[in-house]
């Protein structure tokens, strides 16, 4: 298995698979004397067609330094020579063609393995083209409009489930032109979102002041979906296949802005932030510049006054000294005068605290980081871990979070305990707002499982190896990996426990599911990992 980190759908995995992608490595070759071959040709996905100028690279897995590097002539064909039996990473790049590992899934690839026996020299790496969307935004007169920001959405298959995953944003140029480029194929949506450059918002004094003489410039631009749309409900995803260029153009249309004010009482002032969360993914915070706070009145009474933004459906967000927050959805077609009190409903906020030992002890490991990802939404909340092991100040809304560390030196969570949230195996379950004190176990006594996934009782290159708890709704303790072109797979960093191993061939399905992944245990090879082990099996392909 090897990975590549500039192929977009590599991006795509991050939050959701990149820890399991990452823990997996390659185990180290043996010494020798004797030379082998790796050869091939590069050829379209698509057409079939050999690709000529294509800059192939190849280097061991064990040090991806030691790079060589070979340019194919019109007929696609590469060669290396004179390498040392080892596992090597294959991949290649054209003009129109992203950095691509050999037999590319997702962010995995398949490794080649040179030594006695094995066939390295009739490879066919399909190299597979990229995809785009561009296009044009103009304003409400037609005009192009510059630094307009286009943000896009994958919706597909990511880390064993279907996913909705924002991308990187960028801006468009001085002539209101964009590109997306270097897509896999999949269904896109995209939105952009842009204020007039001639608004002008009304003063505070005036904003939620019905008599007040409006100006005709206090305008604002909605955040606008393709095709042209306002609500995301209503979005059209734009599909796309390897090497397909799409167009998606915009015009902007102007609303009057809204005003409101929120009188937040005696609670304090509020450090308020308002987003938007197309698809239920990704919050997309609006402006600071559009959110004032102001104090008047008998006994400093306090409110925070939001200007300038166009009528919509948002999440309001308001954190008060007390500790205490608010999260809640609002939908606010016009001017409003509001008191914190008529937010009733409000989600509020789950304020954790606790403590972290590290294989048995509080010291931490340099600056790292205690991890909540949400499991429906994947959103992710962290905060930093003190050199004591505790965590205090991390505020998240009600649901279900899978917990981890970052940044700890190869340590993983072994288990959790809390009181005020339900814990099953490494998930964290909020069910009401309140303060939470958890603890948490991480250990970096792993085990590691290598093995080969044959079929018919032959190798298996290029399977999607998966390995899962007994809890299989534990989905921390998921690996996975592809078998190389021996059909060898290498799994690490997995905690003591038993575990099922199977491996397929559809890379589509919604592995991580567990209504899914009972399909494969009945015919999986079973494995008890121990700490600090190796343990080595089989698996046949199903």
């Amino acid at each position: 298995m090897m990975q590549s980190r500039r192929w977009t759908s590599a991006t795509l995995a991050l939050l959701i698979a990149g820890a399991a992608a990452l823990a997996q490595t390659q185990e180290p070759s043996t010494p020798s004397t004797s030379s082998y071959r790796i050869a091939g040709t590069i050829v379209d996905a698509i057409s079939g067609a050999p690709l000529g100028k294509t800059r192939v690279l190849l280097a061991p897995t064990e040090d991806r330094t030691r790079i060589r590097t070979f340019i194919t002539a019109p007929d696609g064909k590469f060669v290396f020579e004179d390498l040392s039996p080892a596992k090597y990473s294959l991949m290649a790049e054209r003009h129109g063609f992203p950095t691509q590992i050999f037999d590319m899934h997702e962010n995995y690839g398949t490794a080649i393995v040179a030594g006695e026996g094995q066939d390295t020299e009739h490879l066919a790496f399909r190299l597979k083209p990229a995809a785009s969307i561009e296009g044009r935004v103009l304003d409400n007169f037609g005009e192009p409009m510059r630094k307009a920001c286009i943000r896009s959405f994958y919706s597909g298959t990511v880390g064993g489930a279907q996913s909705i995953v924002p991308l990187r944003p960028l801006e468009t140029d001085d002539q209101g032109m964009y590109q997306l480029q270097n897509l896999p194929a999949g269904k896109y949506f995209v939105p952009v979102s842009a204020k007039p450059w001639f608004a002008e918002p009304a003063s505070s004094d005036s904003s939620t002041d019905s008599s007040a003489q409006r100006s005709v410039l206090d305008v604002a631009y909605p955040f606008t979906f393709f095709p042209g749309v306002t609500d995301w409900h209503a979005a059209t995803a734009i599909s796309l296949k390897f090497g397909q260029r799409a167009t998606a153009n915009f015009t902007m249309q102007i609303l009057p802005a809204i005003h409101v004010r929120i009188s937040t009482g005696d609670r304090g002032s509020a450090t308020t932030k308002l987003f938007v969360h197309p698809f239920d993914v990704g919050e997309i915070e609006l402006g600071t510049e559009q959110i004032q706070s102001q104090t008047a009145g008998e006994g400093r009474q306090q409110w925070v006054e939001i200007a300038g933004i166009p009528p919509g459906h948002y999440l309001l967000q308001m954190s008060f000294p007390s500790g205490r927050a608010i999260r809640s959805e609002v939908n606010w077609s016009g001017d409003a005068s509001l008191s914190i009190a008529q937010f009733p409903d409000a989600t509020m906020e789950a304020l954790i605290s606790g403590e972290i030992l590290f294989d048995g002890k509080a010291n931490a490991p340099t600056k790292p980081d205690l991890v909540l990802q949400n499991r429906n939404s994947r959103a992710i909340y962290h905060t930093g871990i003190a050199a004591d092991g505790t965590v205090k100040g991390l505020s998240v809304p009600p649901g279900a979070y899978e917990v981890h560390v970052a940044n700890a030196a190869d340590f993983f969570v072994w288990g959790i305990s809390a009181d005020g949230a339900l814990v099953s195996g490494t998930l964290l379950d909020i069910k009401h707002p309140g303060r939470i004190r958890l603890s948490v176990v991480a250990t970096r006594s792993l085990g590691t499982i290598k093995g080969f996934a044959t079929k018919n009782g032959t190798a298996a290159p290029g399977c999607m190896v998966v390995l899962v708890p007994r809890n299989l709704n534990n989905r921390a303790l998921y690996r996975r990996d592809q078998s190389d072109s021996d059909g060898s797979f290498f799994l690490r960093s997995v905690l003591p426990g038993d575990y099922v191993v199977f491996a397929i061939n559809d890379w589509d399905v919604e592995w991580s599911k567990p209504e899914n992944t009972k399909t494969y245990l009945t015919d999986g090879t079973i494995v008890h990992v121990v700490g600090n082990d190796v343990q080595s099996i089989e698996v046949k392909v199903q």
